[in-house]
């Protein structure tokens, strides 16, 4: 995967740049990739997770198993319908196979997660699996200071209707571009990507994540739109901060500022008047050299 410049995108993203619209700052950016290949080493990781693990496939044997046992019981149970021993290991089997339903073979069954939902299809499947790498890898590139590689595939969503994801942009956007800019945004995108093609994903993170809805945002989005054929994937991130929670990051990173200040001065009472000491030195040196 590489990311590719674009003037026109290059506009788009000026505009995008901490609008205030009265209690908010509006944040985006859209970056391009073609996706020519894909990083072998985190599709690695993704075939070895969701491919399907050696303890998923002794539990789809345990499973088929049970379901081998179930007719040879009922055919017992008609050749032995009047036997008091087949009573007792009846109950004794329905005893055992009730345990195992609650707890499955390696403990409690809600701990074990062996199909995660996943809106690229069968993960099972290397398409599947390569489209979720290709948006995992889009998003460690475009936010390098964060590692997305242990992010689910139940945290993306794909979207139904492309024409609702460019209505629900321009609403949210509606303070940011003028009619002339949201104009000039889908078509630049369209100049890039098949609008009419496209498939849409959405990243939906909890509030830990950078791309989340935490530290004061008051709405964030995060869309993907990708084609096959054209091997190119879009990313357009956008979110709204709240300005009161702004303001007070800012006068709390002052009020820590100053009091690390005050920390100096009384554990070390004589580095400020070193320092001003040194720079009537250096001044006196100034002048006597001329």
């Amino acid at each position: 995967m590489k990311y590719f410049t674009n003037e026109d995108l290059n506009y788009i993203n000026s505009i995008l740049q901490k609008i205030d619209v009265g209690q908010s700052i509006i944040s985006g950016k859209i970056e391009a990739y073609n996706v020519k290949t894909t990083n072998e080493t985190l599709n690695k990781e993704i075939t070895e997770k969701y491919s399907g693990s050696p303890i998923q496939n002794e539990f789809q044997g345990y499973t088929q198993q049970q379901h081998r046992i179930q007719p040879q019981q009922q055919k017992i149970q008609t050749n032995s319908m009047y036997s008091s021993s087949w009573s007792h290991s009846q109950n004794q089997y329905h005893h055992q196979q009730q345990q195992q339903q609650e707890q499955g073979p390696y403990g409690s069954a809600t701990s074990i997660d062996f199909s995660p939902i996943s809106p690229f299809g069968p993960l099972t499947q290397a398409k599947s699996r390569q489209t979720f790498c290709n948006l995992i890898e889009a998003l460690n590139q475009s936010f390098p200071d964060y590692d997305f590689s242990n992010v689910r595939p139940d945290a993306f969503t794909k979207e139904t209707n492309v024409q609702m994801v460019m209505n629900h942009v321009n609403m949210t956007l509606r303070d940011v571009f003028n009619d002339r800019d949201r104009i000039l945004l889908w078509t630049i995108l369209s100049g890039i990507i098949d609008m009419n093609r496209c498939t849409v994903f959405s990243y939906n993170p909890n509030d830990n994540d950078p791309l989340g809805c935490g530290e004061g945002k008051t709405w964030t989005w995060n869309y993907f739109f990708m084609t096959k054929r054209e091997k190119k994937i879009v990313l357009f991130t956008c979110h709204a901060q709240s300005k009161e929670f702004l303001e007070d990051e800012l006068m709390s990173d002052s009020d820590s500022e100053e009091q690390n200040m005050k920390n100096v001065e009384y554990y070390y009472p004589y580095a400020s008047q070193s320092n001003q000491q040194d720079a009537d030195d250096e001044e006196l040196t100034f002048e006597n050299y001329w």
